[in-house]
């Protein structure tokens, strides 16, 4: 019994398709680039205008850093994200430097940002007990909402706000670092590989 011999293409053949796995990684790729150039842009243009924020953050010129190289990660991600629609090994290629490079900056950014946080809090505390002085001003009694209101020992006491913060700081850091994952384990699959490999340059 013989088997059939398998099938060759021609040259001048078009190529096969690509499955949907590159569009969906590339769709999600630009949204995710895009929001982080916005959220990063957004938070380091918050900061240079309000002394608040700027205090509040607790972090100097390495938040700037930080915030910096986000956005340049962004839109590397962006043109990326464009060459994995476009089925190019040089998106790939750039998808997958950016994975490595977001990794590592999310690495720096949580190490960071944790040994800073107790900081950040106390700068917090002292924004709101400003925000209570200024609304006490006048007949003397406690004025504001309950968010700017703070007794003494109060509704906002600095052990509750660190334990509040530390669980939001791990969940952002979790969420954020979800999708290069996600992303670096697609790449680097041996059957889309050899898909990649026969895709234009």
């Amino acid at each position: 019994m013989t088997s059939a011999a398998p099938s060759i293409e021609s040259p001048g053949s078009p190529p096969t398709p690509a499955s949907g796995w590159a569009t969906g990684l590339g769709v999600v790729a630009l949204v995710y680039a895009i929001a982080g150039i916005l959220v990063n842009g957004l938070g380091l243009a918050f900061m240079g205008f309000s002394e608040q924020a700027a205090a509040a953050a607790a972090t100097g010129p390495v938040q700037w850093g930080l915030g910096g190289l986000a956005i340049l990660l962004g839109i590397v991600l962006v043109i990326g994200a464009v060459g994995l629609l476009r089925r190019r090994r040089w998106g790939v290629r750039m998808t997958t430097a950016w994975v490595v490079a977001r990794l590592l900056l999310l690495l720096v950014a949580g190490v960071h940002g944790w040994l800073t946080l107790p900081q950040q809090v106390d700068a917090q505390m002292g924004m709101m007990e400003e925000r209570l002085a200024e609304a006490r001003s006048g007949d003397g009694s406690p004025g504001g909402s309950r968010s700017v209101r703070v007794r003494a020992g109060g509704d906002f006491d600095r052990e509750a706000m660190l334990k509040w913060s530390k669980l939001a700081f791990v969940g952002g850091v979790a969420v954020t670092g979800t999708f290069p994952v996600v992303a670096g384990w697609i790449l680097s699959n041996r059957r889309r590989r050899e898909e990649i490999a026969a895709w234009s340059s």
